[in-house]
Formats: C-alpha cells, structure tokens, sequence
C-alpha cells in the first residue's frame, strides 16, 4: 500500500468516527430533552418508527463478529451456520406472541423485574440479572477488541489506541444521551456497515465472474452445505443443530435480554412491538444471508490461493480486511470505510449494551441501596449515567487483557451459551408452568 491511499484510508477513517461522534451531538441538541429516567431509558419524550426499531434490533444482532465472523466461516467451513437463520425465524414469532405481551402489560423497567414479581423473590432477581451483567462485561470486552484486530494489521493503528478510543466515544454518547441516541447509532452504523457489504458484493462478482460462477465454484468445493439432517452428533453443524440450537438462543437472546426488551417496552404500543418484530424476520434474513454471501464472493476470488496458508494472513478472521485491502487498491478511501465501519460497529453495540446495563445496574442493585432510596427521577437519570460510563471503563479493562490473552473468545461464547440456556429455562418455568417456590428456580 503506497503513502497515498494509507492518507486517503486515514482521512475516510478519521472523518467517519467525526461523523459518529456528530450523530450524537446532533440527536442530543435536536431531538426533544432527556429530563426523566423514562426519557433515558424508554426514549419516552420521542417517538420511535417501526422501521427505526426495526433496524435497531436487526444492528443489535448482527454485531461486528458477524461481519467479519460470517465471512471468515463460509470461506473455512463452509454454510453449515448458515443455517442457524432459520431458528432465529422460527423464535421471533413466539417472541412476539409470548414474551412481549407479558412484559408491555406489566410496565417493567428491567426485565428480570419480571421474575421478582412471577416468583416474589428479589435473590432470583439478583442471580438472573448479575448473570447477565457478568457476561455482557464479558462479551463487550471482546466484542471491543474484535475490530482493534483488522485496524493494527491493516493501518497499523496499536490496540491501546483503539480500545481507549472505542470506550472513550462510548462514554460521550453514555452522558450525552440515552435510547434515543443508540438507536440512531445503530441506524447510522448498520446502514455503513451495509453500503460497504453491497460494494464488496459486487466487486467480488465482477472479479468473480458472475452469480452463476461464484455459486458453481463454492459448490464445487463443498461450500455449500444445506439440509444435512445426519444425526450423528460428532458432525460439528447440521440442519437440526443449526436450527434448534439458534432458536432457543435467539429465545433467550430476543425473549429475555434487557437491551432488546427495553426496546420493546419503549414504544407506543403492542401492536406495534408486534409490526416491528414480524417485520423483522425478512429485514433479518436479508442482513444475515449478505454477509455469508460475502463469504462465497472471496472464497470465489481466492479458491486457488488460501491467503492464511500462503502466509498472508495470520487468523481466519482476518480474510474479510485483507480481501479489501488486495482488490480495493485502486479505490483509495474504501479500505479506511470498512476499517471505520469495524470500528463504529463495535462503538454503537457498546453504546446500546451500555445504555441497558447502566439499567439493569440501577433498577436491580443500587437502587436498593439506602443512601440511593428515594432519589429524586433527574438524580436517578445521573447515577444511571455514572453506571454506564463506570461500565464502559470496566470493559475497556477486560478487553485490554483479552489482548493478552488466548482462548477469551471462546471462553466468552461458551459462557454466553452456558447461561444463555438456564436464563431461558427461568423465563419459560415463570410464564408457562403454575411454579411458586422459587427454590427450584434456583436449583
């Protein structure tokens, strides 16, 4: 890469993150004042659209492991994964027909609020709701350092700067504004994030030479893996694994996490919750399947010449940006925008998991303490902003050690899916079976 395009890759970068940062200055001076908690929280002095949740939820999914993740997966493993989108479509509608209309109806600021009320025990409460403050901690430290990867091999930016960067930005929309401002960032982000997959798309047909022959070539080699319904449980991804172990994550991620039920109980009403949710499934499966269609256009430039083995790349993960960085040479800027949108990808996740954190943080454990009992509603809104920035310190910590560390990812996904299942369990026995002592619960 020659000094010119590295500035022009700096400038598009630079002017991007400005950009992100003036989105939130703009929905702090423009939108209606954040007075209350519930305008915090819920966004309760602004109406939120359909489509603005709509996109929203799908930008809370789709983070930025996905788009360097999904890619990365079908060009080494193939589209067995793929396959996960149909439990997630099967899991939004019991999503919208069972979950929400408990929640709406009771008017729950945390959702594990909910379990308080179902089982009358606070201890519940505290062990559902700390499990998921630890592996959100968790989980964002790694999703912060995921980026800081591609941007220290292909711009030479050190993780250090990326990481203070990254939780320093968080911190300023953290205090500048509340669901309003992370909804707007996940928009923004989500509609980059989607600009950037669409021109890779069609530059890697063109090189590719066409639809038909990037899906004759991943067919050929075995890329293309669909309704494999062997139930041989060695096998690492089938069909029926794919779908029913998706959909009682999405359940658990969909059903009963704080950052998405909040959205939900911040709109006008149920029926719109329901458009929203619905409406979600062809927005879903849109996003998902570009993504892993990225993958099949790079695998089709490169089914030859492995880049990792041929010692171009050092991880897996690293494909997408150096795939960028071979064939987007003459378009100097482009490699600075995907690098940017990486970047703004993990910034806008953190910034909406803050947002619901700070919550859960609050309504579940400080607020019960004495000295916080009995707060006026506008120091609430202060203490849940000094949460949330306490927060993103706390996480900018655990993803410096994920820098040194080997194996976090993993550990983090294996945690996220050992607790994801028991969270579940607890919503599921709370709304469905006539349980009142909570001792099993516990067990």
């Amino acid at each position: 890469m020659d000094d010119s395009s590295l500035l022009a890759d700096y400038m598009v970068f630079v002017l991007l993150i400005c950009l992100s940062i003036g989105v939130g200055v703009w929905t702090k001076f423009s939108g209606p004042k954040e007075r209350t908690k519930a305008d915090y929280v819920f966004a309760a002095s602004s109406s939120v659209s359909v489509g603005a949740m709509m996109l929203s939820i799908a930008r809370g999914f789709l983070g930025v492991r996905v788009f360097l993740g999904y890619p990365s997966e079908l060009f080494y493993r193939g589209s067995a994964m793929w396959e996960t989108l149909y439990g997630m479509i099967i899991a939004f509608p019991l999503v919208c027909f069972f979950f929400v209309p408990v929640y709406y109806s009771l008017g729950i600021t945390s959702v594990y609020q909910y379990l308080d009320l179902r089982f009358k025990s606070r201890l519940v409460r505290c062990l559902a709701s700390g499990t998921y403050v630890f592996r959100s901690l968790l989980n964002l430290g790694v999703t912060v350092f995921t980026p800081c990867v591609a941007l220290k091999t292909v711009i030479g930016l050190p993780y250090w700067a990326s990481i203070c960067s990254i939780v320093a930005i968080s911190i300023v929309f953290i205090l500048m504004g509340g669901l309003r401002t992370a909804i707007i960032a996940d928009i923004v982000q989500l509609l980059v994030m989607l600009g950037c997959t669409v021109v890779i798309i069609f530059q890697g047909l063109i090189s590719g030479g066409g639809l038909f022959n990037v899906i004759n070539t991943n067919y050929e080699y075995g890329r293309l893996d669909f309704f494999n319904f062997d139930l041989n449980p060695t096998i690492r991804v089938t069909t029926i694994s794919a779908i029913v172990g998706q959909l009682f994550m999405s359940l658990s991620i969909f059903g009963c996490q704080q950052n998405f039920v909040q959205r939900y109980c911040s709109m006008e009403s149920q029926s719109k919750v329901t458009k929203t949710l619905i409406g979600n499934i062809p927005v879903m499966t849109i996003l998902f399947s570009i993504c892993w269609f990225m993958g099949m256009v790079i695998f089709t430039n490169y089914a030859e010449c492995d880049p990792k083995k041929l010692g171009y790349i050092s991880d897996i993960d690293e494909i997408l940006p150096f795939y960028v960085e071979d064939k987007f040479y003459f378009l100097p800027g482009f490699l600075g925008l995907v690098m940017a949108s990486l970047f703004n990808g993990a910034l806008s996740l953190l910034v909406s998991n803050l947002n619901s954190l700070a919550t859960v943080m609050w309504e579940d454990f400080v607020s019960q303490l004495p000295p916080m009992k009995g707060l006026r509603d506008s120091h609430q809104l202060i203490v849940i902003k000094i949460l949330g920035s306490l927060c993103a310190l706390l996480i900018m910590g655990i993803a410096f050690i994920v820098a040194h560390l080997s194996g976090v990812i993993e550990s983090s996904m294996l945690m996220t899916s050992a607790t994801s299942g028991p969270l579940l369990g607890v919503f599921l026995l709370a709304m469905f079976f006539p349980v009142d002592f909570f001792i099993p619960i516990l067990v």
